[in-house]
Parts: structure tokens; sequence; C-alpha cells
């Protein structure tokens, strides 16, 4: 007899059409090009490619300023802020190589496909469009993988509840299907594997797991470096509690095997900056208020991720739940020190953004608690009051994402009055609009 589609299957399924729709549905404005995803910071995450494969100036950028003037995607005129000039001379990017090296597959079968249609700049049509479905394929992968990861612990239903929630509920699917240059879609698989390597090395330790662990943390490193902290889920995932440090002495081979892997992929950063600076270490200039973080990440009218994406909550709450699973304190000290890294960051506006999209990279991690409290959910007597409310804030969070790619939703200055006033609606006015935050200056 043939078994029948599981729920899980079902909710991938889901989860791919509406990314698809999601990311055909908003083009840019740019009648030049209907998607341009290059743009912004993405410019600064992208660039080395073309700056290295096609016009072999990875440091001079002086082929720059005329595709800038033919396609306009630093975002500020006149402030090319994603790269700066160094004491050599020379250009320095401002972000890690990271997602350039994640993205170089999607880049060279765009870079085929464009040298047939003679737009083989980088750029043009054909790159951007390779980039922004490459990302959605690149997440979606991954959600195959954690989808099998997962009912290892929870039922089918309760995975497939969760997956569709924690995608399509949460931010999460603006940064996977839209804004998807950005750094978050492309980290995102990394904490899906982190996750399942790590569940199989404390099931049977090998070198080459070893070595595949730290090549993951190496990458989320490379990409950005404050994702370090990813470092937590493997090293706690199910230690023997009160002989950690036993534990380590026994495992001292297969740590230095994994610090190896680290520091492998993250020598690619290490001899960008000596190339391009002289140097092997280079700032960046990042600064961070670790003693007075801003929960306005989490709590702020503008774009509090708890109050933009209520079902967040669920990831919090669900802490309280996966006491007795092998992986609590992994995931537990993970999300409690991510969470306190993201708030800390000194611009904690992160830019133009739908909530607080710093924590979109590590929701599979924020997964496993969520499942705890959803299966709990689904067990309760209130089980169909629950899903009323769930379901609310599953077609609120859509119909946000339309809001913000629409431009009803502000990318950073709203108030709780405008939002009060643009709840729900499709169209905004000049009326509504005084009642945002005055733009920062």
């Amino acid at each position: 007899m043939k078994s029948r589609i599981r729920f899980s299957t079902f909710a991938l399924l889901l989860i791919a059409i509406v990314c698809l729709y999601e990311r055909n549905a908003y083009p840019t404005s740019d009648n030049q090009m209907p998607i341009k995803v290059t743009t912004w910071d993405a410019l600064g995450y992208y660039l080395y490619l073309p700056a290295t494969f096609i016009y072999h100036d990875i440091r001079g950028l002086s082929f720059y300023d005329s595709i800038e003037k033919k396609y306009h995607l630093q975002g500020e005129e006149n402030n090319f802020y994603q790269f700066q000039k160094n004491e050599s001379g020379f250009y320095t990017g401002k972000y890690f190589v990271g997602v350039a090296v994640l993205q170089l597959p999607f880049f060279l079968m765009a870079h085929g496909i464009a040298k047939v249609n003679g737009e083989a700049d980088g750029f043009s049509s054909i790159y951007q469009k390779g980039i922004a479905y490459g990302a959605i394929f690149w997440a979606f992968i991954s959600l195959i993988v954690l989808r099998r990861f997962l009912l290892n612990y929870y039922n089918d239903l309760t995975v497939g509840i969760g997956l569709i929630l924690a995608i399509l509920g949460t931010n999460a699917i603006q940064y996977i299907a839209v804004d998807n240059c950005q750094s978050h879609a492309w980290i995102f698989p990394l904490y899906v594997y982190i996750l399942v390597l790590s569940d199989s090395w404390y099931k049977r330790k090998t070198i080459l797991k070893s070595i595949g662990i730290g090549i993951l943390i190496g990458f989320a490193m490379l990409c950005r470096p404050t994702e370090g902290v990813i470092l937590f889920i493997p090293l706690l995932w199910g230690y023997p509690k009160n002989e950690f440090s036993s534990f380590v002495k026994l495992n001292w081979v297969y740590f230095l095997l994994a610090g190896l892997g680290m520091f492998c992929i993250l020598s690619i950063q290490l001899m960008y900056w000596k190339y391009t600076t002289n140097h092997w270490v280079f700032d960046v200039g990042s600064k961070w208020d670790f003693l007075s973080p801003h929960f306005r990440v989490l709590f702020g009218e503008e774009k509090g991720g708890l109050l933009y994406t209520p079902i967040c909550l669920l990831m919090l709450i669900g802490l309280f739940f996966i006491g007795k699973e092998k992986f609590s304190l992994s995931i537990r000290s993970f999300m409690l020190l991510n969470i306190w890294i993201v708030i800390a960051w000194h611009i904690w506006r992160y830019g133009g953004s739908y909530s607080a999209r710093a924590l979109v990279q590590s929701t599979p991690i924020m997964l496993l608690p969520m499942l705890a409290i959803l299966q709990k959910m689904l067990m309760s007597k209130l089980k169909i009051i629950w899903g009323i409310c769930l379901l609310y804030f599953l077609c609120l969070n859509l119909f946000q994402v339309f809001q913000y790619n629409t431009g009803i939703l502000h990318c950073d200055r709203n108030t709780w009055a405008y939002y009060q006033r643009i709840y729900w609606k499709v169209s905004v006015s000049e009326e509504d609009k005084k009642y945002l935050q005055e733009e920062a200056k």
C-alpha cells in the first residue's frame, strides 16, 4: 500500500510555493530589471564575486563607477559605504566574504548564461535572478534536511505546523524569498547542518564529522563574525552533565580537528585582508553596547521582533519546555547569548528591515523550543483556540510582508500610533504618515 503524504511534507511544499510567489509578487520599482537584489548592504556581500571572476580587480574596484551609474546599487548617492579605502590606497569590504563564497555556484551558473546573452557584467538581470532564486533553492534544500532531523524528536503534525509558522509566520519569509541577497538566507542552512552534524557527532564521533563541524562554524563566522556563537551548539549538545572538563580532555583530538577546519575557512578572510590592506587583520568598524543592550530590537515600536512577528514568542516560551531533552543546555545557551549579541549592536535599528532581521538565520535553532510548546498546545483541550490564534498571527505576518514591500509598513520609522492606523490596511494616507517618526539625520 502507498503511504499517505505526511503533513510535514505538505508543509514544505506550501513553503516552497509561498516563497516563489513572494519572490515574484514584489519586484523592484526599477523598470530596468524587475528583480534587483544586490543593493545596499547586499551589494557589500556580493561585489566580491564580479570583482574577482569578471573584472579581476578585487582591491582597486576601478570598474564599479560605471556599474553604479548604470544600475544604481549602492543605495545612497556618493556614499559607497560597502567598501572603504584603506591606508594602502585600496578598497576593503566592510562585510566579510563568506556570503559571496556561498553564492559562488549560483553566480557561476548565471555568468555562464549571461555570456551567451551578452550581459556578462556581473550585475545584469540574469545575475539578479540567479542569486535571488539561488537563495530560495539553497534555503529550501536545508529545510528538507531540517524536516527529517526534527522528526527524530517531534511528531509529524508538530513538525509540519512548526515549519509553516517559523518560515511563513515570521520575517524569515521576507529574507529567504525577497531580500535574499542579504546574509540571512545564506547563513540559515549552516544552522540546519550544524544541528544535524552535532546530533550525529554525539552518537558516533569521527574525524570527518569533527572537521565538518569546524568548517560549518568557520563558514558561519566568514559570513558574520558574530555567528561564532554557533560554537555552543556542538560544544554543549549532549555532553555528560557536570563532567565538562573530562569530556573535553577525552575528546581533545576531535576539538583540535574542528579548530583546524574552522581556521582553514577563516583563512580566506585573513588572506583577503592581507591582499587589500597588507595586514592580516582589519577593523571593519563595528561597535557593541554589551553592558547596555538595546531591548528595542525586540520590543521597540520601530520594528521590534516580538511585536511585529509575535509568533517568535513561542520560540522563547518554548525554552521552558525542553528541560529533559539532551540538547536543552545547548539551545538555551545559544539562544540567550545570540539574542544578547544581536540587541547589543550599537546600530540597533539594523538599517531598513522588517522586524528583527538579525535573528532570521538562527531560526532552525529556535525552532526546537518552539516545537516543544507546539506539541503541548496540540495535546491541550484548548487546541482549537490556540490554532485560531496561531492562524491569525500567520495571516497577519503574510499581510505585513505585503505592507512592508509596498511601503505601507515602514522599514525604520514606525510608531505605535502609526501601526494602529495601518493595521490590516492596504493603503496609507498622507495623514497616516504624519504619525511616523521623524527621519534620522
